[in-house]
């Protein structure tokens, strides 16, 4: 029994170094000069944006997409903005797809969010088909199958964020 609990103690533990280590790695690369290949962010920011950082080469590539001009293959999101997109982001991709589904226009195709409600509503997201129809399910008129709720009821419904 004794050996169960040590084995036990040891996985949370190597877990909880596991995730330090990302967020301390995180922190490096959010908090360094861009001359130095950092995104030069505030302290505060580097801390919000790698808190629990799971993957951290995730967030960081997830906030250069975020950030970047449009020009440049970005979404053009003012910093605040993308560390919110992006903080503890699992993987970068899904978060930017969705969020790009989320602001794009309804005529091509996408949810017609502003920045901030798309933003929240992507925020650490997993998989961006299963956010996205969530919302659309949630925001739909019941005469059509949906729920009916406004756009801000569906995005705290359908939302992988926590709220931090």
């Amino acid at each position: 029994m004794k050996r169960i609990s040590l084995i036990a103690f040891l996985v949370v533990v190597g877990v909880q170094t596991i995730f330090a280590n990302q967020a301390t790695q995180c922190f490096q690369k959010a908090w360094a000069h861009p001359a130095d290949g950092g995104l030069g962010l505030t302290r505060g920011q580097a801390t919000e944006i790698c808190n629990r950082a799971r993957y951290a080469n995730e967030v960081i590539l997830c906030f250069r997409v975020a950030w970047a001009h449009p020009a440049d293959g970005g979404l053009g999101l003012t910093k605040g903005q993308a560390v919110d997109l992006c903080k503890r982001a699992d993987d970068a991709f899904e978060v930017l797809k969705c969020y790009a589904v989320a602001w794009e226009h309804p005529n091509r195709h996408g949810l017609g969010l502003t920045r901030g409600q798309a933003v929240r509503l992507c925020s650490q997201a997993s998989s961006a088909a299963s956010v996205i129809g969530c919302f659309e399910k949630a925001w739909e008129h019941p005469s059509r199958g949906g729920l009916g709720m406004t756009k801000g009821g569906a995005i705290n419904l359908c939302t992988e964020s926590d709220g931090n």
